[in-house]
């Protein structure tokens, strides 16, 4: 592959936080709107190593507290909003410069969150915005200070081309300015960081950093920061807090002891008793060649939620539940020092005056006689008589929104829900901050069936109200969607499928004790299940009918036969030796004295699937892979190239994340395939837009169309310089004018090229992309190497400059 994968992880990291600025446009977007945010519902990352984190369970709900009842009418206690707003904004103008006479525009949204709780601080979205809407600023901090993210953009006459050129800055001073801004905002909590990233991901403007948080020399990364840094100014771009809980601090977590821990050969052990691996069938089709292909695999049986204790080897079951009020266990301690405490904690010294730009300053003041959500919900329910009974009892979303024409007006949208066993209802508005003129209400309830039921506060049913009988046990279910499975499949369940109970599929049992049963057949070959195909079927326990049904078979699949396959002790080891078992903290739900408990565990940062004849990883397309050059290439740290006369060029391509091979090793007189070169002009294929304006090489479209035809050939096949170039035209739309050979020259002294590539050669010395060598030879013929293949690309690169 062209780059490391480890790009991809900081562009999701990247693109999920201009996802989060871009989503949450008030009622209606219009051009010169400001852009909202919405609540940041779940922490899931990708790490710079390519690990998935499971998403913590982040909600904007907040339960309505006896709590809620201490607040001022400003919606917080002790303050009031536009004061909040004046601590909010001085947290995020303490760490970063915003020009006033660029961002002229400024606009805000609020939520105030609930203190009872860790998971919805209050948090304030502001965002400020040019006349010209070419630049915007968006930043989220909460109540306490905690800047949780922060991104800038502006757009320029010059915008692709600093894209494509080459970083004005060095890696190691992209670093620099990373740490002392790190420093700044995080404090002494900065200490507890380790740079686990740092790249760019050409094309770009800016590097990307990755930090993670680590403790008793082991990662940690539920908690983690990512950055952006301008490729030419050194400028902070971007800012991103990944942790879960928000306002937690560090007090707040139980970590596990981490003095003594198992072996990975004790550990993999353990993997194999408790966890395993399992053999099954899983197919690939290959679309060019329309040929449909299984194969047998070992895989982990379980890679994201179940894990081995570092500590003793036992199973550890991951659970997110932080559903937990946090006061009765910190309610003693002084909340002033809780808010700046940290994991990189809310304190801020400003160093100097802060001020405010005059739309700042009018926004403060009208936030002043802004109505609390509470007051919203009493004049909903009183204008509309509606009987909610404790508001306790529902969970409730509140937003404080901008007006998208309007800017000056503010709204408060909530929403209301509630739900029980056999009813749903919620309801919906918007209020007017200022003056409590209702915008806009619904309401929804739902009762399943034609029954209703309530319970009292001990559980006994109210009244003489029906209850609704489930009709079927399992077992009697399961006999009814037999029954009429073998009436829709053409194939016998027996001898073709097998049940698999997943999680939620209620296990057999005598009574009826559920209202709806899943059921899902796997498809069987040679004794192992290929999950491809399947039967899944649904059935409503209170209608005693199948309201679910989905059938999948591959008529033409053909099942490779299981002799001589490793053993699943083989297989693991395999699984091992592509990336290691490694140790790290996670999250892991909430101990008894009400901290976030952190378990120590080994975990495979990727989990490929192994040939069981072989032993080998393999990809989805059944292929060998490696971790030098497939999901886990590793960013290069090359050796080889001290004295050599590529060395310079070489390395300023892998700074500014231009790469093929992973590892210590270029070989940079080593003889490059065409399955390589083509990686190595991935940036020119993928990203064609950035070059379209720059009339040259690769300026054209569709370069990617032009790439796919050269994917049949053999890309193994070490390739010549004239060949080389003929592939490069080609791809880059010249491929064409370059087969009239007959109308060029050969540009160089040498005669050594075959009339067939003439023009490809003549096209590329045109455009400054090759040169001749001291004698002014181009020596056409000779294989093209690792090394000439990097001057190449950065001969396209400097052609755009």
């Amino acid at each position: 592959m062209f780059k490391t994968q480890n790009f991809k992880a900081i562009a999701a990291i990247t693109v999920s936080f201009l996802l989060i600025f871009s989503c949450m446009i008030p009622l209606v977007a219009s051009a010169d709107s400001v852009v909202a945010v919405p609540d940041i519902e779940t922490t899931a990352a990708v790490t710079p190593d390519g690990n998935y984190i499971p998403p913590m369970p982040v909600t904007t709900e907040k339960v309505m507290t006896e709590k809620s009842e201490e607040r001022e009418d400003s919606g917080v206690a002790g303050a009031s909003l536009d004061d909040r707003m004046k601590e909010a904004l001085t947290a995020v103008k303490t760490y970063f410069d915003i020009d006033e006479k660029i961002y002229t525009n400024f606009n805000y949204n609020y939520n105030p969150g609930d203190e009872n709780y860790w998971y919805n601080p209050e948090s304030w979205y502001f965002y400020w915005y040019s006349n010209d809407g070419r630049g915007n600023i968006n930043a989220n901090v909460t109540g306490s200070g905690t800047v949780l993210n922060y991104y800038k953009y502006n757009y320029s006459e010059n915008y692709y081309s600093k894209y494509v050129s080459l970083a004005e800055i060095s890696k190691a001073e992209a670093k620099s300015k990373a740490d002392a801004f790190l420093k700044k905002i995080l404090g002494d909590a900065f200490t507890g960081y380790r740079i686990s990233y740092h790249g760019l991901y050409y094309p770009s403007d800016r590097y990307n950093l990755a930090y993670t948080f680590t403790k008793n020399g082991y990662d940690y990364e539920n908690y983690s920061i990512s950055l952006d840094v301008d490729k030419a100014t050194g400028e902070i771009m971007s800012y991103n807090r990944y942790s879960y809980p928000y306002s937690a601090e560090e007090s707040d977590f139980d970590f596990q002891d981490a003095s003594k821990v198992i072996s990975t050969e004790e550990a993999l052990a353990a993997y194999l008793d408790k966890i395993g691996v399992e053999l099954v069938y899983v197919s690939y089709y290959n679309y060019e060649e329309k040929e449909l292909k299984v194969y047998p695999v070992y895989r982990l049986k379980n890679s994201y939620d179940e894990y081995i204790s570092a500590v003793d080897g036992s199973l550890v079951k991951i659970s997110y539940d932080y559903y937990i009020n946090k006061f009765g266990v910190l309610a003693e301690e002084n909340e002033a020092a809780a808010d700046s405490r940290a994991m990189g904690g809310g304190a801020y010294d400003t160093g100097g005056e802060i001020s405010f730009s005059d739309a700042e300053l009018e926004k403060m003041e009208n936030a002043k006689d802004y109505i609390t959500a509470d007051k919203a919900i009493e004049i909903v329910v009183k204008a509309f008589d509606l009987e909610l009974g404790d508001l306790s009892e529902y969970q409730t979303n509140t937003r404080l929104n901008a007006d998208y024409m309007d800017k000056d007006k503010y709204y408060w949208n909530i929403y209301l829900y509630r739900q029980s066993e056999t009813k749903y209802e919620n309801y919906s508005f918007t209020v007017e901050a200022k003056d409590g003129t209702i915008i806009s209400y619904s309401s929804y309830s739902y009762v399943p069936y034609p029954y209703y039921y309530d319970y009292d506060a001990s559980g006994i049913i109210k009244g003489d109200t029906a209850v609704p009988e489930y009709v079927c046990t399992y077992d009697e279910a399961k006999k009814i969607v037999l029954e009429k499975i073998a009436e829709l499949c053409p194939y016998d369940i027996d001898e073709n499928f097998e049940l698999v109970e997943y999680g939620n599929t209620p296990k057999p049992a005598d009574n009826k004790n559920s209202s709806y049963y899943s059921f899902n057949f796997v498809r069987k070959a040679n004794g192992i299940k290929f999950e491809n195909n399947y039967i899944s079927v649904g059935f409503d326990n209170v209608t005693g009918k199948i309201n679910s049904y989905y059938f999948n078979w591959y008529e033409k699949a053909t099942f490779p036969k299981l002799d001589g396959v490793i053993s699943p002790e083989k297989a693991l080891n395999s699984v091992n030796d592509f990336n290691g078992y490694k140790i790290y903290y996670v999250s892991n739900g909430m101990t008894d004295k009400g901290k976030i408990n952190v378990s120590l565990i080994y975990r495979f940062d990727y989990s490929p699937m192994v040939d069981p004849f072989t032993g080998k990883c393999i990809g989805w397309d059944f292929e060998e892979i490696e971790p030098g050059n497939y999901y886990y290439n590793y960013e290069p740290d090359y050796t080889d190239l001290d004295g050599h006369p590529s060395e310079k060029i070489i390395k300023t391509l892998t700074d500014n994340g231009i790469y093929v091979w992973g590892g210590d090793k270029f070989d940079p007189d080593k003889a490059i395939t065409k399955g390589e070169l083509i990686n190595y002009l991935s940036p020119f294929i993928y990203n064609n837009y950035y070059y379209a304006e720059m009339n040259g090489l690769f300026s054209g479209s569709y370069q990617y169309y032009r790439y796919s035809e050269f994917l049949n050939e053999s890309l193994d096949k070490v390739i010549t310089k004239q060949e080389a170039l003929k592939l490069i035209c080609e791809i880059a739309g010249y491929g064409e004018l370059g087969r009239h050979y007959e109308i060029f020259i050969y540009p160089f002294a040498d005669g050594e090229c075959d009339e067939e590539y003439k023009g490809y050669i003549a096209i590329l010395k045109a455009f400054g992309i090759i040169s001749a060598d001291e004698e002014g030879n181009f020596n056409a013929n000779e294989n093209l190497t690792r090394a000439g293949a990097a001057e190449i690309i950065y001969s396209i690169i400097m052609s755009f400059n």
